[in-house]
């Protein structure tokens, strides 16, 4: 009796063994390799697609007017104060006609009279 419990043990193990190296050879997928060396690229990827900034900023005009000229594209590259937009106000041109207006009122009747400092002579 214990003559045929040894080999059992005995058979039990090589049916082991037996299937381990079955199982070992026998699984995985078969793959191609090559060895990696330097060279130069031969294939290229050609692919469509948005771009968005990192950051977006929101300007503002101080005051309200129209934009007359927008100096530069879509998507360029700008510098610190590099000029975005040029804007008309025609409120603030009037303004500055009236102003000048007073200015030159104000020169012209200081000519006029005699005796002021800087006036012209009677």
């Amino acid at each position: 009796m214990k003559r045929k419990n040894v080999i059992y043990l005995v058979l039990a193990v090589m049916a082991a063994l037996a299937l381990a190296v079955w199982s070992y050879t026998s699984s995985g997928t078969v793959v191609e390799t090559i060895q990696a060396k330097q060279g130069s690229i031969i294939r290229a990827v050609t692919d469509t697609g948005y771009v968005q900034s990192a950051t977006n900023y929101d300007i503002q005009a101080t005051q309200s007017a129209r934009v007359v000229e927008v100096p530069v594209e879509t998507g360029q590259t700008v510098e610190k104060g590099q000029t975005l937009a040029v804007l008309e106000n025609l409120d603030l041109a009037v303004q500055i006609s009236d102003v000048h207006s007073q200015i030159s009122q104000g020169c012209s009747c200081r000519q006029r009279r005699p005796g002021r400092p800087g006036a012209p002579p009677a």
